[in-house]
């Protein structure tokens, strides 16, 4: 039997992306520094429009996902995935407090499942 190799980041991702339109959930992404890793081969360019972004409201930080729909105990619900072995940055962390701070939950997720878990949760599915 061979052995299922962990799924990226993005991989889990678009799996909870899935699940969540299937349940007609909204969730949007939060723009982020990783994909222009991945689409750009010039470090330059990428550095260039990093700079950009970040002059135009890109933060450090910011949680992946969020589901804009309240509840009776928080504003919404923000989600940073990671894959199963990943590890959150400490800036990651400062600003998931933040917004835990704030009325907002704000959760860590290590799998599609996780995030799975937390949403039906957060919603009392």
């Amino acid at each position: 039997m061979r052995v299922q190799p962990d799924l990226l980041e993005d991989e889990e991702q678009e799996l909870f992306i899935k699940w969540c339109r299937r349940q007609n959930i909204f969730v949007f992404a939060i723009a982020n520094q990783q994909p222009m890793a991945v689409c750009c081969k010039s470090t330059t360019i990428v550095k260039r429009i990093l700079k950009k972004l970040f002059r135009i409201g890109l933060e450090e930080g910011m949680p992946d996902l969020m589901i804009p729909i309240p509840t009776t105990k928080h504003h919404g619900l923000y989600i940073e995935m990671k894959r199963k072995k990943g590890k959150a940055a400490s800036r990651q962390l400062s600003i998931a407090k933040w917004l835990n701070d704030r009325h907002y939950k704000s959760v860590i997720c290590y799998s599609s499942e996780d995030a799975i878990t937390v949403t039906k949760d957060y919603l009392s599915m």
